[in-house]
């Protein structure tokens, strides 16, 4: 079973807590690798481990566990990467992989990156690593995030407050959609669509056809950006 640690409370963990969701998303969905553990900001006695990352995700990929120290980035333009590189060129440690993270990466990006034997992973669902001789890697995807948004896609719509806030006061409770939706006064496919979203990003979990919340931490900071918006 997954578990998460969290090393950082407050408003500094917002953006790192998405990507690092959005990451083990992403992850979860490659057949070779099961996802053991994931958290923010490893607190670490070397202070150059603790500058270069911003959270950490165990992976087991056959009998192999291996630690993918993520460093985030709010862009993921060339020139930022490049210098990127430089930075963490000196942090490489043996037993992990470091990773840059970031909104997206263009095609360009991700050979530059390769050729420093430092892996990528985009919140558009690109990645390139590699571990031993194995090599993971998806690079057409498109570019979910404009450049001139932060790491929410969009507002939410009133719909998804009053769904997600209703959810938030009744957190040990499951639901059908059905019932999602009539206590919401939300449509039903409303509620279906805003319930595959959550499910997606792991904030819900499916139980014997039910939902439930799986990451109330993630749904009170969501909720907390759309009131600060």
């Amino acid at each position: 079973m997954c578990s998460i640690l969290n090393d950082q409370t407050g408003t500094e963990a917002k953006t790192e807590q998405f990507a690092l969701h959005e990451v083990v998303n992403i992850l979860s969905k490659i057949s070779e690798i099961k996802v053991l553990a994931y958290r923010l900001a490893p607190i670490e006695s070397d202070s150059k481990q603790k500058y270069s990352t911003d959270f950490q995700i165990t992976i087991k990929i056959k009998n192999e566990v291996i630690d993918l120290n993520c460093n985030y980035n709010k862009s993921g333009y060339p020139s930022r990467i490049a210098h990127k590189i430089l930075q963490l060129g000196m942090n490489l440690s043996s037993g992990s992989i470091t990773v840059i993270v970031a909104p997206y990466f263009s095609p360009e990006t991700v050979k530059m990156v390769d050729k420093a034997d430092i892996g990528v992973i985009d919140l558009s669902g690109n990645y390139s690593f590699k571990v031993n001789s194995k090599v993971f890697q998806i690079t057409n995807n498109r570019n979910l995030y404009d450049k001139n948004q932060n790491m929410k896609k969009n507002f939410l719509s009133k719909a998804e407050v009053k769904l997600l806030s209703f959810i938030k006061n009744h957190p040990d409770q499951e639901f059908t959609i059905l019932n999602l939706a009539a206590a919401c006064i939300v449509s039903y496919g409303q509620t279906w669509n805003i319930v595959q979203e959550m499910l997606k990003k792991q904030i819900f979990v499916k139980h014997n056809g039910k939902i439930e919340l799986n990451d109330l931490n993630m749904l009170l900071e969501i909720l907390n950006e759309e009131a600060d918006s």
